[in-house]
């Protein structure tokens, strides 16, 4: 009967897998080689952010699509809706993401993120990409610069509404900076927001292509 039972359960994974390898293959496409590597984990979801910043990804109109959000991001589920003005993406649930956070009738979740991207401008294309943690995030602020480097100043934009103040616990805990890069005719913008223990709390990517 175990053999039995084995070898059904070999038999599907052997169905099952080519089903997997061409889904890889069709995402890889779509984003060509500039991401090599599926989020899997909180890192892996900012390594990938800064991978599609530096090749310019979030201001082309083909970015927004499932397969590139939930291989990007590490999303279980994703949607993109396109109008006559905007080109919509978000994502509520991540492999990585956890529970959801439950406030009396409410239950919200644990990560989100938000895309989007105008169709008609006055000559500049802008994106916005937004990510906003409402449990304690695993991204510390050493992290956050490991990755995205060095050149950070003090935010100049508004307190967000997602950044919750307590007393500092760690050092950077309640940080809210900013980093500004141009190169090749393109410029982006990241602004985020540390919690009291100096861990991620929200994030804005801005990209303008002129």
């Amino acid at each position: 009967m175990r053999k039995n039972l084995g070898t059904c359960i070999f038999l599907l994974l052997a169905c099952l897998m080519p089903m997997v390898n061409a889904q890889t293959k069709e995402t890889n496409s779509v984003i060509g080689e500039v991401v090599s590597h599926p989020a899997l984990s909180e890192l892996d979801l900012f390594r990938n952010i800064k991978r599609a910043l530096d090749s310019h990804l979030l201001v082309e109109r083909d970015f927004c699509s499932e397969d590139n959000l939930r291989y990007i991001f590490g999303a279980n589920r994703a949607s993109c809706l396109i109008d006559s003005k905007w080109i919509y993406g978000s994502i509520d649930s991540f492999i990585f993401g956890g529970d959801p956070i439950v406030l009396g009738e409410l239950s919200l979740p644990p990560i989100s993120m938000y895309y989007h991207l105008p169709l008609k401008g006055n000559g500049n294309v802008e994106a916005r990409l937004d990510i906003i943690y409402r449990r304690k995030a695993a991204v510390s602020y050493a992290h956050f610069l490991e990755i995205f480097g060095g050149g950070w100043e003090n935010s100049t934009v508004p307190q967000s509404p997602h950044q919750i103040f307590e007393s500092p616990r760690k050092p950077n805990g309640n940080a809210h900076i900013e980093y500004h890069q141009e190169k090749n005719g393109s410029s982006y913008v990241i602004d985020v927001a540390f919690d009291a223990d100096a861990v991620v709390q929200y994030v804005n990517f801005t990209e303008i292509k002129q």
